[in-house]
């Protein structure tokens, strides 16, 4: 036991003594680095721009992704930012300090940096300014920054051609504090803007532009300045919704006009077209879950349904009505008679009673009055039969041609085309100049 306390105790002494002699030489580069910064920011003052008269500042995002929210109007676009200016009070030269290249990397936070926020926020509750990031400083003064940062801006919102629907979003860049005496802002290598965009499952940008123009100084309107805008037409994704919403409302346009072809008094007619309604009312519960309640218009699509919804409640009417007026027994109004009378023995009436009626009736056609033709040859049969069928029948082509207007002005097609005048109108009114530069 005593022998392995020695060995311990002298293992613990030759840590101990290799400690101490353990030669500890500086790190030259951090001790260059260092003298650097302390030669650079002896009496750097970051709250004031680097120049005189005017610093020039190159800024662009790369957009990454986006989340566009449809209840509250907004598009959160997770993008990557880029600038790059000129701060001479920043040169050294190289020969004097033993670095590996002309380069130093630096905190945000020890320089100045330009205030470029957003100016179409769609959240006020978030300050949406670039993440804390190191930024790179030439000897000639030269600094590039690049961080992450998520913008939330509102959109112009219009679902009426729902779910073909293309949505406009414009992002609205520029300093607060700084006019363009101060600050000039551009923009530069857009071609790989969206490079390192990732597609969105639901949305495709269809249209993209970015460019450059000015607009009354938020704290002194007899200035102005620079607003970098990019704007995204985003078109939704459609190809489920079709199968969702717009399969169905053809589907119940079918079952409205199939259940007039059944007879009045069957149970059967009255048990379709309750299903019918109950399927109509299905849809627009889960329409109204699915549809934002915003937009500037109705979506058409919606239209379509209450619609469809009003002529499915009123063939239930009909359908009662008629059932009820078969099962009397009391003889129908003689005018009723005549004009039903006056229709069967017409060319289209003749084919129509002949192949959609009772056939066997036909031969009754030539030695006709007004009661004959209506009450046929069975003696049980009452006036309200043939009147009841062909009431039926012309409902149904009513109720076709209303449907063949329905489905020309209100059901959605994927047709929808962007509109860039939205866009010129929106910038139009942001500069109230024509001074707009366009990339």
């Amino acid at each position: 036991m005593w022998l392995l306390k020695k060995i311990v105790i002298l293992n613990f002494m030759g840590i101990i003594f290799a400690l101490k002699q353990r030669d500890c030489k500086p790190n030259t580069i951090q001790g260059e680095e260092q003298k650097l910064k302390n030669y650079l920011f002896l009496n750097y003052d970051s709250s004031n721009p680097p120049c005189a008269n005017k610093t020039t500042v190159d800024f662009l995002i790369y957009p990454k992704s986006i989340t566009f929210n449809e209840h509250s109007n907004t598009l959160d676009i997770n993008c990557i930012s880029i600038s790059n200016w000129n701060d001479d009070r920043l040169m050294w030269d190289e020969e004097k300090f033993n670095l590996i290249d002309d380069s130093l990397q630096i905190d945000d936070t020890e320089i100045w940096i330009p205030d470029i926020s957003v100016h179409t926020s769609g959240d006020l509750s978030v300050e949406q300014t670039p993440s804390t990031t190191y930024c790179i400083l030439f000897h000639t003064g030269i600094i590039w920054c690049k961080s992450s940062v998520v913008y939330t801006v509102m959109c112009y919102t219009d679902y009426t051609a729902w779910p073909f629907d293309i949505q406009y979003c414009d992002v609205q860049l520029g300093s607060w504090a700084h006019d363009s005496t101060v600050l000039n802002l551009t923009v530069k290598g857009t071609n790989w803007m969206w490079g390192y965009y990732t597609q969105n499952p639901q949305w495709d940008v269809v249209y993209n532009k970015t460019g450059i123009t000015d607009t009354k100084n938020k704290y002194d309107w007899e200035k102005k300045s620079y607003i970098l805008w990019i704007q995204m037409g985003l078109k939704r994704r459609s190809d489920i919704m079709k199968v969702f919403y717009i399969t169905p409302a053809i589907v119940l346009m079918v079952l409205t006009l199939t259940s007039l072809w059944l007879e009045s008094t069957s149970t059967e007619r009255l048990i379709f077209v309750c299903i019918n309604f109950i399927c109509h009312l299905l849809c627009i519960q889960d329409l109204q879950w699915k549809l934002p309640s915003n937009g500037q218009a109705a979506p058409l699509i919606l239209l379509y349904y209450e619609h469809s919804l009003l002529l499915a409640a009123f063939t239930i009417i009909l359908t009662v009505i008629l059932g009820q007026l078969e099962r009397s027994n009391t003889k129908a109004p003689q005018f009723l008679i005549s004009i039903t009378n006056d229709i069967l023995n017409s060319k289209f009436g003749k084919y129509f009673y002949i192949n959609l009626l009772d056939p066997k009736c036909y031969m009754g056609l030539r030695n006709i009055d007004d009661d004959q033709i209506l009450i046929g040859q069975n003696k049980k049969d009452n006036s309200w039969k043939y009147i009841t069928i062909l009431i039926s029948w012309l409902t149904f082509l009513i109720i076709f041609v209303i449907y063949f207007i329905l489905l020309v002005i209100y059901l959605p097609r994927d047709s929808v085309e962007l509109n860039v005048d939205h866009f010129e109108t929106r910038l139009r009114k942001l500069s109230k100049v024509d001074n707009i530069i366009a990339d």
